[in-house]
C-alpha cells in the first residue's frame, strides 16, 4: 500500500462566514503516475490557520473540496471541524478532518483539488492545507 500527501503552495487571507470562490486553495495530491486517473483513499485533511480575529474569534471551520477551481464539482461537501487555537499563539489554529473515503476524480488525468473555507464567525487566514491519502 502506498501512502502519500498533497500540500498547498499558496496562502489565502480574509476567510469569512461565506464561501468565496476566489479564495479556494489548490492542492496537488501528487498521484503517480501522472497519466493515471486519481483513485485513492483520503484519510486526513489538515488546515493551518493564522490571524484568528480577536473581536469575534472563529471556533469552527467548514470546508468543501472540489475537483474544479470554480467550486462546482465536489468530492467532499460541507464538513465542519472545531478550530484548535495555538497554545502559545492564540491567533494561530489548526482544523483537522478525519476521512475514510475512496475518491476518484471525474475530471480525467488530474490530481489537483481545490479546498474552500468558511468560519462560523469572525475571520482568519489559511496558511497551509495538507491532504494525506493511500492507494493500493
Amino acid at each position: 500500500m502506498r501512502m502519500d500527501k498533497g500540500r498547498s503552495t499558496t496562502t489565502v487571507t480574509g476567510i469569512g462566514t461565506a464561501y468565496d470562490a476566489s479564495k479556494g486553495v489548490e492542492v496537488d495530491l501528487n498521484y503517480s503516475p501522472r497519466t493515471a486517473v486519481y483513485l485513492a483513499k483520503v484519510s486526513l485533511v489538515q488546515i493551518f490557520l493564522s490571524n484568528l480575529s480577536d473581536a469575534s474569534t472563529p471556533t469552527k471551520l467548514t470546508i468543501s473540496i472540489s475537483e474544479d477551481a470554480a467550486g462546482n464539482n465536489f468530492f467532499l461537501t460541507d464538513t465542519q471541524s472545531t478550530i484548535q487555537a495555538g497554545i502559545t499563539t492564540a491567533t494561530d489554529g489548526t482544523a483537522l478532518y478525519m476521512l475514510d473515503v475512496i475518491v476518484t476524480m471525474s475530471n480525467d488525468l488530474t490530481d489537483k483539488c481545490y479546498v474552500f473555507f468558511k468560519v462560523d464567525q469572525g475571520s482568519c487566514d489559511v496558511e497551509k492545507v495538507t491532504i494525506t491519502w493511500e492507494s493500493p
